[in-house]
């Protein structure tokens, strides 16, 4: 029964990202792949804050300005620099996945 429930907390979790990219692809008219690296780069913050017991409010206010500042650079990119959306967001995932995996590799424990 605790895989079950596994599977289904794993898959609530994950619809959030394909309504996020669903949103921005069908709605929007723009694919932007920011989104796929925003949510991997907001747990990886949370995690690191949860590891020094920072208050679970302020770590969900820290992961959201993350994934805030993360579409910020990729509406800089694509509005002042002029580079194409998809290559835009294509580049601020690739820092999502970096920043990620630089937060983690930092603190040990996380892994």
């Amino acid at each position: 029964m605790s895989i079950v429930l596994n599977i289904i907390n794993q898959g609530l979790i994950f619809s959030l990202v394909a309504i996020a990219v669903y949103i921005t692809s069908r709605m929007i008219k723009k694919d932007d792949l920011t989104t796929e690296g925003a949510f991997g780069l907001g747990g990886a913050v949370t995690a690191i804050l949860l590891q020094y017991q920072v208050s679970a409010i302020l770590v969900m206010f820290l992961a959201l300005l993350s994934g805030a500042f993360i579409g910020l650079v990729t509406a800089f990119l694509y509005t002042r620099l002029k580079m194409n959306h998809l290559m835009a967001g294509l580049v601020s995932s690739t820092a999502c996945f970096s920043l990620s995996l630089a937060l983690s590799s930092a603190s040990k424990s996380v892994m």
